[in-house]
């Protein structure tokens, strides 16, 4: 197909943007390779973690920070509402958690299991080794 009458194919016009990256990408693992990471990035990296975890002590875990601010929110100034958005949430509370316990207890039964399965391999394996080790050392 003559080029000079309709264009190169439409997909030719990425080939200059991923050589290019590729090649910064190659240049980049090479002087890590060569230099190891620079001190920026990895004081970069602990700035994060620590903002990261300041942000998280200041907000509260998970999901009860978005419940606390919600229960304290205020008055809406409709009584009746406010009374069944006190009860909700209180009920709401109450299951979630009953579900967190549950849920807990799950991981400890399955926690516990696989504890049990391991020791009991390992038993198997030292027991039928000193097995194998007393009868070639006779």
């Amino acid at each position: 197909m003559p080029f000079h009458l309709f264009g190169p194919p439409p997909h030719l016009h990425l080939l200059p943007v991923v050589l290019t990256a590729g090649l910064a990408f190659a240049a980049g693992a090479y002087y890590v390779a060569r230099n190891g990471v620079p001190a920026y990035v990895s004081r970069l990296g602990s700035n994060l973690r620590q903002r990261a975890d300041d942000w998280r002590s200041k907000r509260g875990e998970g999901c009860s920070s978005r419940r606390a601010s919600f229960r304290h929110h205020g008055e809406t100034g409709n009584q009746a509402f406010d009374a069944y958005r006190g009860e909700t949430v209180a009920r709401i509370e109450k299951e979630a958690a009953e579900f967190r316990a549950y849920i807990d207890g799950l991981r400890g039964t399955a926690d516990r299991e696989e504890f049990d399965r391991f020791m009991a391999g390992r038993r198997n394996r030292s027991a039928g080794g000193s097995a194998v080790s007393k009868t070639t050392s006779k």
